[in-house]
């Protein structure tokens, strides 16, 4: 019984370190004479097209820093510093979206936590998508 508690524990020690994964969508109407979209957004970037005339986001953040808490990450979501904000740009045929703020910064016990964006966006067919 206690090589097979010590397998366990040598075990966990050596175990990939575990991965909080969290998916926040957003929706934007898209006005029927918008011809364009322009993304700046820190991640990569999917985009697939569909009949709707809206925007429809999935962002999946990722945190894969060893031994990270989901309470952070799920206060930096509840706080809406992973809101997208989608806004016209001067000629007002092109849509610009872009993350609201840029501090996602989450600190646990002193120690900045790494997280990765990933963006879905499904698109009216209409738009030209322009990443930057």
């Amino acid at each position: 019984m206690r090589i097979f508690s010590l397998i366990i524990i040598v075990s966990s020690l050596f175990s990939p370190p575990s991965q909080t994964i969290r998916t926040v969508t957003q929706t934007f109407s898209v006005e029927p004479f918008t011809t364009s979209l322009i993304t700046q957004l820190d991640g990569a970037v999917e985009v697939l097209y569909w009949e709707k005339d809206e925007l429809y986001i999935e962002m999946t953040i990722h945190d894969s820093t060893s031994n990270s808490s989901e309470y952070g990450l799920d206060y930096m979501i509840g706080k809406g510093n992973y809101k997208l904000n989608c806004t016209w740009e001067k000629d007002e045929k092109t849509i610009l979206l872009r993350t609201k703020k840029n501090n996602n910064t989450i600190f646990r016990r002193g120690q900045k936590q790494k997280t990765d964006q990933t963006f879905k966006i499904f698109i009216p067919k209409r738009l030209q998508i322009s990443i930057q």
